[in-house]
C-alpha cells in the first residue's frame, strides 16, 4: 500500500505482464482484479466518481481507502474516496498505516483511526473491513513484540465497536517480522508480487486460511491511464467484495457528487 515501503520490500511487476483487457485478463491464468486500495498517492484531491463508476462496471467490486497513519496523520483524500466509492456502489473498506512501537502507541493509533474513520464518513455498522497495514521497515524487529502490538491494535478496534478487523502486510514480512500463528486475525490480506502474475503460482503462504492476495502495485486500467497505477488484489474470502460485508453502497441510480478534498482533511495531512 505504501509507495515508499514497496520499493524496499517487493519486486516490481513487469509492465508487459499488465497488458490486460479492461475487467478481463488477456491471459486466462492472470489473477482477477476483485478490489483495489487507494490513497492520496493516487490523487491528492481524491478520485472522482466517474473513475469509481468505470472500474465498478469493469468488475472491480471493492476498494480499501487509506484513512490514517500513526497517531496524528489523516489522509487528505479519504473523505472524497469514501464518498465517491460508495456512490458508485462499491464495497468500501479502510486502512491505517501502523507506526506503533508499544502497546500504548498501538492503542493510541487505534483511537486515532477510529476518530478519522468517523470524520471521513466511514460507518462501522454498514461499511466493510477496517485494516491495519503492518509493513514499515522501522517497526520493531522483535516478531513477538510486533505481534503483541498488532494484536493490541486489533483488540482496541474491536473494543471501539468494529467487528470486521483485518491485517495487511507483505508475504515476507508476515513470516519474518510477525508470528502468524499468534495473530488474532483469520484469513489475512497479503502482498506478493511475482514477475509474471498467474493464478495460484506463486501466491502468498497463508497460515490461517486464504484471505486476499495483492498481486501487483502498478496495474494500469486501460482507458484510465490518466489516473496512474494501482494496487490490485484478488479476494479469496469475500471480505472486500461481498455485499454481505457492507450494505452502505449507494443503490444504482442514486448518485451523489463529491467535488474535491475537504480543507480540514488537507490541512490535517500537512
Amino acid at each position: 500500500m505504501n509507495r515508499l515501503i514497496k520499493r524496499f520490500i517487493f519486486a516490481p511487476v513487469a509492465a508487459v505482464a499488465l497488458a490486460f483487457s479492461f475487467g478481463l485478463s488477456a491471459f486466462a491464468a492472470t489473477p482477477s482484479v476483485d478490489f483495489i486500495d487507494v490513497s492520496h498517492h493516487n490523487r491528492e484531491a481524491g478520485l472522482p466518481l466517474a473513475f469509481y463508476q468505470t472500474v465498478k462496471a469493469s468488475g472491480v467490486q471493492g476498494v480499501v481507502v487509506k484513512v490514517s497513519e500513526g497517531q496524528t496523520y489523516r489522509d487528505p483524500a479519504a473523505s472524497v474516496n469514501v464518498a465517491n466509492a460508495k456512490a458508485a456502489g462499491m464495497v468500501v473498506s479502510a486502512y491505517h498505516f501502523a507506526r506503533y512501537k508499544s502497546v500504548a502507541q498501538a492503542k493510541a493509533e487505534a483511537a486515532h483511526f477510529d476518530k478519522s474513520l468517523r470524520a471521513v464518513g466511514f460507518d462501522k455498522a454498514t461499511d466493510g473491513y477496517v485494516v491495519v497495514d503492518v509493513e514499515a521497515t522501522n517497526l520493531p524487529n522483535n516478531a513477538a513484540k510486533l505481534t503483541e502490538y498488532t494484536n493490541a491494535f486489533i483488540a482496541q478496534m474491536k473494543a471501539l465497536g468494529y467487528t470486521k478487523v483485518d491485517l495487511y502486510t507483505g508475504n515476507a514480512f508476515y513470516h519474518s517480522r510477525l508470528q502468524p500463528a499468534k495473530l488474532t486475525v483469520n484469513k489475512p490480506w497479503l502482498a506478493r508480487y511475482p514477475l509474471y502474475p498467474a493464478t495460484g503460482k506463486p501466491t502468498p503462504v497463508f497460515s490461517n486460511g486464504k484471505g486476499a492476495w495483492q498481486w501487483a502495485s502498478d496495474y494500469v486500467f486501460p482507458g484510465l491511464s490518466q489516473y496512474g497505477r494501482f494496487d490490485v488484489s484478488v479476494d479469496y474470502a469475500g471480505k472486500y467484495t461481498s455485499t454481505k460485508t457492507a450494505t452502505s453502497a449507494t443503490k444504482p441510480g442514486v448518485v451523489k457528487t463529491v467535488g474535491s478534498v475537504s480543507l480540514v482533511d488537507y490541512l490535517h495531512s500537512k
